[in-house]
């Protein structure tokens, strides 16, 4: 009985001094294929810049993502760690950010000024910046409007059509890559 006891009391403390920002999310969820990969390269690659670092990831950024610091732009990284068969999504905001740390998205829909809400994210686990990204993804689709607030500014967010379709495009390459495109339409379509 007091063992039971001791061994239930260092399984509390084990799992109360998990560090929070160790990989947490499903394994499957940023898992790749032999195929899903081999169309990334042989397809959607020729879009994108290609660099690699020691630990043998690649990193991908579309050239199509304007450059431009005066106005709040977040490019999108693909990661792709062939070795373990994952690749992740990492946000990349430009030069306007005062703090990558957190930023705020109001959405509006403009046909039915009703329809609104915000999006928020905060610096943490890969799957943050999974999940922004892809409520980023489906405002575009919606066709909503956006604006970016951080500490006391605020300014249009994604209205250039160029910025805008190659956020779109880089999320759905993503999406193909890890085999979730089928699976987030459908859940974006059932959401207001």
């Amino acid at each position: 009985m007091v063992k039971g006891c001791w061994l239930l009391i260092g399984l509390f403390i084990l799992q109360a001094c998990r560090n929070p920002y160790i990989k947490q999310d499903p394994p499957e969820l940023f898992s790749t294929t032999d195929d899903s990969e081999l169309y990334f390269k042989n397809v959607r690659q020729i879009f994108y810049y290609r660099t690699t670092d020691t630990t043998q990831r690649e990193f991908f950024r579309i050239k199509s993502m304007p450059q431009n610091n005066n106005v709040p732009l977040i490019g999108l990284c693909i990661v792709n760690h062939w070795k373990a068969d994952k690749a992740f999504l990492l946000l990349e905001p430009n030069g306007w950010f005062v703090s990558e740390d957190s930023i705020e998205v109001l959405w509006h829909d403009a046909q039915n000024p009703l329809i609104h809400g915000k999006i928020f994210f905060e610096q943490g686990p890969i799957y943050k910046h999974y999940f922004f990204a892809l409520e980023i993804y489906r405002g575009i689709l919606k066709e909503y409007k956006f604006e970016v607030r951080q500490r006391n500014r605020k300014a249009p967010f994604l209205e250039d059509e160029e910025a805008r379709e190659a956020f779109r495009i880089t999320v759905k390459d993503f999406l193909k890559l890890i085999n979730q495109l089928e699976e987030s339409e459908k859940i974006l379509e059932s959401s207001p």
